[in-house]
């Protein structure tokens, strides 16, 4: 399988990658200029992606320049392996481009991807990156003339735009679009964060108990956070014990406390999302569990094999390391634990399946603005989009809204199934 490594580039160096690969040198402002966490990719035999990684690295120039965030790199490489992954899988070759156009690698990875978006496994708005991304390498390939340009990877249709100005001159803005393009054709059932639904109360209790029978300590806990403060992966995998000692009670509350997260945050900084400053609630009873863990034996072995960054950290797994990279939302060991708890609920004849890490945060977000609007009522909206968009750090109101929204379509639901709680004779009665 493929994968991907990190490492540290100096700009002013000349890299030999191979001969015919080394197109130019990279400009860079001083000797000692470097940059963080450049994506590297490998094929399953061992062998880099030289092309690719040649790629990443004048990608990195845009990074020393402002002009690129080293994270946007970061996904682009998720979406190239993605792609290695694919043609190993295939035995397909990058470069290779058969007269038969449906025949070419592109092709039958852009029917992969739409198989993938029609039957639910990847997001279309996924789909869409994946694809762009891999055009886009090989749109730098034909512009570095590494490709033959005999044989094209995919067409391109010219787009013709008359544009007048003001003095009524006209120009024309020529686009051009690729006919491989995934289109982002969302599915009609929800608009909240990555598609997913908030679980039901058994839903949720499902989970949980299922986590707690079958999974790690450590796991059981983070979701156990996720469900009752609506933290993304990234900020409970950077949490430090130094957070939950320096946390805060809420205004007159004797069961709530506050969390102080972000890059200001107070006491020692937290990972967020878009480096959000805020702070999340958290229930004293959950606050308490996992402090006690804190301080338990399990935790404070696997800190003592701790370096010095990760030794702070209240989730670490068994080899001392922090469970996802900082500032990243993603984690495959909590992915692969999630993976094997559903596999054992299953056998025990729970049915978790479609649970993923983030519909916790969606199934808090929800709860919140059930208790906005029965507390505040439907007139106080702006009020519960507020309280919702504050404790979930959202960055845009739009995304908060969209709870509200859920919340209240729902409720419709319910009283249509409330409605329609009749026997079938009763139905029929109703037809006639």
């Amino acid at each position: 399988m493929a994968r991907a490594e990190f490492i540290q580039l100096k700009l002013c160096e000349r890299f030999s990658l191979r001969d015919r690969l080394i197109r130019s040198r990279l400009e860079g402002r001083s000797a000692a200029e470097t940059i963080s966490d450049v994506p590297q990719l490998y094929w399953q035999s061992g062998h880099p992606w030289h092309e690719v990684n040649l790629w990443f690295f004048n990608q990195a120039k845009l990074v020393s320049l402002g002009l690129r965030d080293i994270k946007t790199l970061h996904a682009i490489a998720v979406s190239m392996k993605f792609y290695m992954s694919f043609l190993e899988s295939e035995r397909l070759s990058w470069d290779v481009f058969p007269d038969k156009y449906a025949e070419r690698c592109l092709v039958i990875f852009r029917g992969y991807l739409v198989k993938l978006r029609v039957d639910g496994e990847l997001a279309p708005s996924t789909c869409k990156r994946r694809m762009n991304d891999v055009l886009k390498f090989y749109d730098w390939l034909l512009e570095m003339k590494m490709l033959d340009r005999k044989v094209l990877p995919f067409r391109k249709e010219r787009n013709e735009i008359p544009i007048f100005n003001a003095a009524g001159v006209k120009r024309t803005l020529v686009t051009y679009r690729r006919d491989l393009s995934i289109p982002n054709r969302k599915a009609n059932y929800t608009d909240l964060e990555y598609g997913l639904e908030p679980l039901t109360k058994e839903q949720k209790q499902a989970v949980l108990l299922s986590a707690k029978k079958f999974a790690s300590e450590e796991l059981y806990l983070m979701l156990l956070m996720a469900f009752s403060t609506g933290m993304r992966l990234g900020t409970i995998c950077d949490l430090k014990v130094q957070t939950l000692l320096d946390c805060v009670p809420c205004f007159e509350s004797k069961n709530t406390y506050y969390l102080s997260v972000g890059p200001k945050a107070r006491g020692t900084p937290v990972a967020t999302k878009f480096n959000v400053n805020g702070r999340v609630i958290i229930p004293v009873a959950v606050l308490e569990l996992v402090r006690k863990y804190c301080n338990g034996a399990r935790r404070l072995i696997r800190a003592n094999k701790a370096d010095e960054y990760c030794k702070d950290l209240v989730f670490l797994n068994r080899g001392g390391k922090a469970y996802a990279r900082k500032g990243k939302d993603q984690s495959s060991s909590v992915n692969v634990q999630i993976f094997r708890m559903k596999a054992a609920a299953l056998q025990s004849g729970i049915d978790i399946l479609d649970f993923k890490f983030h519909a916790a945060r969606a199934t808090f977000a929800s709860e919140i603005a059930v208790l906005g609007l029965v507390k505040l009522g439907a007139k106080n909206l702006p009020a519960i989009v507020s309280l919702v968009q504050k404790l979930l750090m959202h960055k845009s109101e739009k995304t908060s809204l969209a709870y509200i929204s859920f919340v209240k379509q729902q409720a419709v639901i319910d009283s249509f199934d409330l409605d329609f709680d009749c026997s079938e004779a009763e139905v029929e009665g109703l037809i006639v």
